[in-house]
Parts: structure tokens; sequence; C-alpha cells
């Protein structure tokens, strides 16, 4: 299968092209002349690349090559100062762009990495709503799959992300940590668990609604306390975690849960424990700081 991806060098993108090209799919991607490929490691020379820009997501199509799904991965979460506009861009105006293009060149299926986050939370929650609504609003005959994660966490996660942030906390060696109360409940899902359920879904593709939402989770939501207090364990920190020092964020989600049901029903099951998770993200970080 020919595969073109967006966000390869990404947490979620990498692994997934890693994952396809360990199964012998072919991969085209894009990436900026600056982008960061330490993720993908030698599999990054596996990978046919086109030069990103939103004036130049077509040169796969104009160069004749053969597409048979587009996984998109790219999204910008605003927290590295980018513009409201600059979230916009890459969360809603390059996908829409990149579908148009799909439908015009007849590419069968197109997966978006969708969230579920409510979108009154903050800019990059809203954007990927709106792209879910501009994309049935333009629906096709290329075949859009929402796949909607949950709480992604694994070795070589974005910093920025309370996940990675908290455990990078405790291997410093964080005397406190000041949190909310920490009941918020998130489905934390292994990357190499939510890859697999993109594996399936882009496999039985077909046997989706055009425009059905899939979720990518676990199923057993836990709270953000109950992730402090196991990656606490898992480090042997004595860190103090001072739950209620800060407030929630304003329109913050307080349960999630992913609906596993479709996915499960199509073979596919987690097989990853958030304790044998935040093990390999410990192993991984000791020994990126060794």
């Amino acid at each position: 299968m020919n595969v073109l991806l967006t966000g390869a060098n990404g947490f979620l993108g990498s692994s997934v092209a890693k994952a396809l090209l360990e199964r012998g799919d072919r991969v085209l991607a894009y990436k900026r002349d600056t982008s960061d490929l330490r993720r993908l490691g030698d599999k990054g020379g596996e990978i046919l690349w086109f030069h990103y820009g939103i004036t130049r997501l077509q040169e796969p199509f104009e160069r004749g090559e053969k597409v048979d799904a587009i996984i998109h991965t790219a999204t910008c979460y605003g927290r590295r100062g980018e513009s409201t506009a600059e979230v916009l861009d890459i969360n809603m105006r390059v996908p829409l762009f990149l579908y148009e293009l799909a439908r015009q060149a007849g590419v069968p299926v197109f997966l978006n990495a969708h969230t579920s986050l409510p979108l009154a939370l903050n800019a990059y929650a809203l954007s990927k709503h709106q792209l879910l609504e501009w994309l049935l609003l333009v629906a096709g005959a290329t075949r859009t799959v929402h796949l909607r994660m949950e709480s992604l966490f694994g070795p070589g996660d974005d910093p920025t992300k309370f996940n990675e942030w908290i455990m990078q906390q405790f291997l410093a060696r964080a005397q406190r940590v000041a949190l909310t109360e920490g009941l918020q409940e998130r489905d934390f899902i292994y990357i190499e668990d939510a890859v697999a359920a993109c594996m399936v879904a882009l496999d039985h593709a077909a046997s989706f609604e055009p425009n059905e939402i899939v979720d990518i989770g676990t199923g057993t939501p836990v709270s953000i306390r109950q992730f402090a207090e196991c990656g606490k364990r898992v480090t042997g920190a004595a860190t103090h975690l001072d739950f209620g020092a800060l407030p929630y964020r304003p329109n913050e989600l307080m349960h999630a849960r992913a609906d596993t049901s479709r996915l499960s029903a199509l073979g596919w099951e987690p097989k990853v424990s958030l304790e044998e998770g935040l093990k390999a993200v410990t192993a991984y970080l000791r020994s990126a700081s060794a």
C-alpha cells in the first residue's frame, strides 16, 4: 500500500510511519527543511519525502505518485507561541486542502487524527472540531474516517504535554510539583497500541461509514492523580505532589473514555498497561539523559 502521511516527524506520525514501513507499505511524507527527524531513526531514509507547504501539497500528485491512502497526523497545539493563525493553518487549512487534492486524485481513504477534547477548551481543540465539520461539508468519494484520539503517551512524546512533563519532573528529582486536584479522568493509551489501532482502521477503512468517528483509547480511564502517582511510583521519586495547588482550566474536560467496541469488533485490543508504559517512558528518558 502507498500511504501519504502528514506529521511524519511527530510523536504519533513517526510511530505510524515506522509501523507502515515495518509491514512493507510504501510511505510518502511531507517535511520542512528544519524538520527534526530523530524520532524516525534510520527509518527516515526509507521514506519518499516532499517539501511541506500549503502551496506544495500537490507535489506527490503532480509527480504521478500512486496514493492508496492518506493519514493526517500533523497538528499544532499552540503551546510553543504559535499564533492562532498558525494553529488554524496546520489544523484546518492544510488537511482541508489535502483532502480536496485526494478527492480530485481519486484517493480512496483519508484517515484524520481527531481529538476527544471539547471544542471550547482551546484553539487547538476548536480547530480540530471545525476541520471535522468542513470535511463533512466537502465530503466526496474519498472516504474519511476520523480517528478520535484519547491521551497518547509513550517514549519520545512532546515535552509540552502533561504526561511527559510530569515524568521529567520526577526524574529531575523535583521537590514539589503544583497540580490541580487531579480528578480529571483521561483515557491514557500507549503509543504502540494507538498505532496498532490506526493500522486496523486503515486496513478496514472500507467497512466504516463515510466520516465515521472511531475512538482510539483503552476504554478504561484513570484520573490525572492516579497517573501522577503511578509515575512517581515507577520512577521512585520523592517529589511532593501538591494536589489542589492549581485551579482547573476553564472548560476543563473532567471525564474522557473511549468506546473501543468498533475496533474490538475488528480484532484490536490494547495490550500495554499504564504502569508498563510508564516504565518504558522512564527507561527512555533515563537513557536519553545518560
